[in-house]
């Protein structure tokens, strides 16, 4: 766009006149910014519409057109404790009175254990880290370690830190030469240079040598740790507080820290934990560290030598020069500690709890003791359940739990102390039973899953069984079992959902026709059906106007009342004749009152069938209920429906569902995905998009032409302001040369 000069020398209103010579292109704008405005309402309107009826497609729609939908019969149970069952009839039940009696129930078979914290049990566990070597069994010479010592010697390679204990760093250029590393005060003053820093005192280094020059850059420099080889020595006295833990501190104390003493599964031993020196590579070059624990204390930990070098011995160089390096890990005596009133937990170990001698086989390839116990599920094999010597309380249950396959769920309860294993399905083929084989059967007691009197004797901490079974009723006479409690006897139709057992109780259960249930369903299906088409028609035959959306400039003209009747009235007519509307009113209307035939019936039936009927043409095909007390015009009306549910059930059930499939057919095809529209919509969603692109196209291009005429008009009148201007200078100056010559 030109710089645009108003009329200053013509004295002209120039930005009306460029407006009144571009005002068509202006008006065209409008105009396409109006139609592209009413294709975006239709959209909303139709998006509206297609709403509502996704809504009764998918709800009362497919219920009316799926034949499971018809609970065309109701049961009821009756008796002086008639909550011992409850019974539903399919449509298939034949109306009358049946005797019927809950004989048992089925139940599923579950193992209650035994309280095994009812009395607390004294165990044995490993010694570990924070254990006290005085507090520990099993070796009577760790009473002795009082007062003996342990020595630890070496060297260690490690970074260097000054005397606050910051790491030391070291520059060098990019040949690789030593960089003379400058200090400073917190004043920002000059100290001294050095070869080693801190990393703080070199970034100094570099903010400063910033500020004196520009050109200075930090990242030609590479920065470098400092190492040493530093000697270490601690000898380490043993007390009555000495512990693995306390040996340890000990170490941290000194600075020695590639030493470190472990207690595993209660063995004592000494690792060397310094690490490896590698090159550029990642390769290893050379172990950090060399050191030796000696004294007296290692023989009575059970070391075999009172000497112990824990300094990594390199292998014999490979191929390519490659050399690997090992330490030998020394271990000791192994150490355990006597507990004391210990209860149960979830994370104990179950050899603490039964004792070691209860795992009395050893697995041939881990070389770990077990004992096996045998679980049967049904009529399935028996399995072999190996339980290892470091099972816990917790994985004890859940290898029972996965042995079954799923079908059984066991769990260990900390809080009760109790063992609790339960068949996850009811029914006698879900029964499981447990034993244990060879010691396996003592450990099964010892844990309160067999019955032993002399381990837990008292009636309140005892276990307690039930055996998995079949529910059992009794019907006209008939005994019908069941592996769940949801009986059925497809015979008759029905299916007893059994809540309680009791065989002294004869219960009535009376089937009929559920006439009100499938009477309302097709009332509520009517009612929406009634909404859309009253709707539709609404909007379809919606009075003609001339009324089109506002432009910007039209609403600034208006009142926000004004506004808001005008939009009313734009909206009230946006789908008035649409032939998409028209369609689908059309196809829904036909679906609905069309004739057809149903299987094992002659003739031809529809909706009419039944007492749905049209009423007169200006209600657009509604469909009214004869006999309806809620519609006044035709309460008074023979009820064909109600008459019809109660002879024959099910040619209503198949009257409806063919009706209401025609309909759901005819929706379906209209809602495919098709070049023009989406799928499950019935309107032309993709058509409406693409016009308002087009109008979006078409308003770019005209509005690149008015600013393009614009400028035109605009550099004109540009024109003849100067060349005005410039006539008024050479008049006004011939002026004022007149005037000085008459003077003369």
């Amino acid at each position: 766009m030109g710089i645009r000069v108003s009329g200053m020398a013509s004295g002209m209103d120039t930005d009306s006149i460029v407006e009144g010579l571009t005002s068509a292109y202006q008006v065209k704008i409008d105009n396409v910014n109006k139609k592209k405005k009413s294709v975006e309402l239709k959209k909303d309107a139709w998006s509206a519409i297609n709403t509502s009826l996704l809504s009764f497609y998918k709800g009362s729609l497919t219920k009316v057109k799926t034949k499971g939908s018809y609970k065309s019969k109701q049961a009821t149970v009756s008796g002086s404790t008639s909550t011992l069952a409850s019974v539903t009839a399919s449509s298939k039940a034949a109306s009358g009175s049946y005797s019927m009696t809950i004989n048992k129930m089925a139940s599923a078979a579950y193992i209650s254990g035994a309280k095994v914290t009812s009395s607390s049990f004294t165990g044995t566990y490993n010694a570990g880290n924070a254990r006290k070597f005085s507090e520990m069994a099993e070796s009577s010479e760790v009473s002795d370690l009082t007062g003996k010592t342990l020595t630890f010697e070496g060297s260690q390679i490690q970074n260097k830190v000054n005397s606050d204990g910051n790491k030391l760093f070291s520059l060098s250029d990019t040949e690789g030469n030593p960089v003379e590393i400058k200090l400073y005060d917190t004043s920002g003053n000059y100290v001294e240079s050095v070869t080693e820093a801190t990393e703080a005192q070199i970034k100094d280094f570099y903010k400063y040598m910033k500020a004196e020059d520009e050109s200075f850059d930090s990242s030609k420099f590479t920065k470098s740790a400092v190492m040493e080889d530093k000697e270490y020595s601690l000898t380490y006295t043993f007390d009555d507080t000495s512990s693995v833990a306390d040996i340890n501190s000990s170490l941290t104390e000194a600075g020695i820290k590639g030493i470190k003493a472990v207690m595993k599964e209660g063995v004592l031993s000494f690792e060397n934990t310094a690490g490896y020196d590698k090159d550029e590579d990642g390769k290893v070059i050379n172990p950090k560290s060399s050191y030796i624990v000696s004294g007296e204390a290692l023989t009575t930990l059970g070391f075999a030598s009172n000497s112990i070098d824990l300094t990594p011995t390199a292998s014999e160089p490979d191929e390519e020069g490659n050399r690997t390096y090992t330490t030998s890990v020394t271990s000791g005596s192994k150490f355990t500690y006597e507990v004391q009133n210990e209860t149960l937990k979830n994370t104990s170990k179950l050899a603490n709890f039964l004792g070691s001698d209860m795992f009395d086989k050893t697995d041939e390839e881990t070389g770990k003791k077990y004992f096996e116990v045998s679980l049967q599920v049904g009529t399935n094999e028996a399995k072999t359940v190996k339980i290892y010597e470091d099972a816990t309380a917790k994985s004890f249950a859940e290898a029972i739990s996965n042995a079954s396959g799923g079908k059984i769920n066991a769990s260990y309860d900390q809080t009760n102390g109790r063992f609790f294993i339960t068949s996850k399905g009811t029914g006698a083929n879900n029964g499981f039973s447990l034993t244990g084989v060879d010691k396996g059967d003592d450990a099964l007691k010892k844990l309160g899953l067999v019955a032993d009197d002399s381990l837990y004797q008292d009636s309140d901490v005892k276990m307690s069984t039930q055996k998995a079974s079949d529910a059992e009723i009794t019907i006209n006479g008939a005994v019908i079992t069941s592996s769940t409690n949801a009986v059925k006897v497809d015979g008759l139709g029905l299916t007893i959902n059994v809540e309680k057992a009791d065989p002294s109780e004869t219960l009535t259960v009376n089937v009929s026709n559920d006439t009100e249930g499938v009477r309302s369903m097709v009332k509520d299906f009517l009612k929406e059906y009634n909404n859309l088409i009253t709707d539709f028609a609404t909007k379809y035959y919606a009075e003609k106007n001339d009324y089109q959306p506002l432009t910007e400039e039209e609403e600034a003209a208006m009142t926000e009342t004004q506004i808001t009747k005008w939009n009313e009235k734009v909206q009230s007519a946006l789908l008035r004749r649409d032939d998409r509307l028209n369609s689908l009113m059309s196809n829904m209307r036909t679906s609905l009152t069309q004739s057809f035939s149903i299987s094992g019936y002659s003739g031809k039936y529809s909706l009419a069938s039944l007492g749905i009927t049209t009423g007169t043409w200006t209600e657009n095909g509604i469909l009214h209920l004869q006999g309806d007390e809620d519609d006044a015009a035709y309460a008074s009306k023979e009820d064909k429906l109600t008459k019809m549910i109660e002879s024959d059930p099910d040619k209503v059930m198949d009257i409806l569902s063919k009706a209401g499939q025609n309909l759901y057919d005819k929706l379906s095809n209209m809602m495919k995905t098709s070049s023009l529209s989406s799928t499950q919509t019935v309107y032309y969603d993709k058509q409406m998009k693409s016009q308002v692109e087009d109008y979006d196209d078409e308003i770019e291009k005209l509005q690149t032409k008015l600013t393009d005429m614009q400028d035109k008009y605009y550099s004109q009148f540009s024109k003849m302001e100067v060349a005005l201007s410039k006539l008024n200078a050479t008049a006004s100056q011939l002026g004022f040369q007149t005037t000085t010559a008459n003077q003369s």
